[in-house]
């Protein structure tokens, strides 16, 4: 087991440098990698700030990836990408959004918009 860090993760998004890349593919296919959710929104900030993609594609390439990785609460992280490619929330907002639709959590804010999403975004059965 080991954890991958955002570097190795980037590598195998973008596929800028075929050897970086390939390098980070046999990491991922190799062995059993575990990815932390904290890692997440700096894939994010660095393919949104670096890379100029578009939500929907930030959302997609890490819905991509998260197969070959272990991650905690991988519906929850699923998710959250989907809102996060869906509505023009920040991702921690998406997580927050999501543990309110799957699991009933309560969330208090003073942001409008997530308020808003909250109570419009219809609940995800686990059924």
């Amino acid at each position: 087991m080991k954890y991958v860090d955002t570097n190795i993760l980037l590598r195998f998004i973008i596929d800028d440098n075929k050897e970086l890349a390939d390098i980070a593919e046999n990491i991922l296919k190799s062995d059993e990698c575990h990815l932390l959710p904290e890692v997440i929104p700096e894939i994010i900030y660095v393919l949104r700030s670096v890379y100029k993609y578009r939500r929907e594609d930030i959302a997609q390439a890490i819905q991509r990836l998260l197969p070959l990785v272990v991650i905690k609460e991988q519906l929850l992280t699923n998710l959250a990408l989907t809102y996060f490619a869906q509505f023009n929330l920040d991702y921690v907002d998406c997580i927050l959004l999501a543990r309110n639709k799957l699991y009933g959590r309560e969330v208090a804010t003073f942001d409008k918009e997530l308020e808003q999403k909250l109570a419009t975004v219809p609940s995800v059965s686990l059924y």
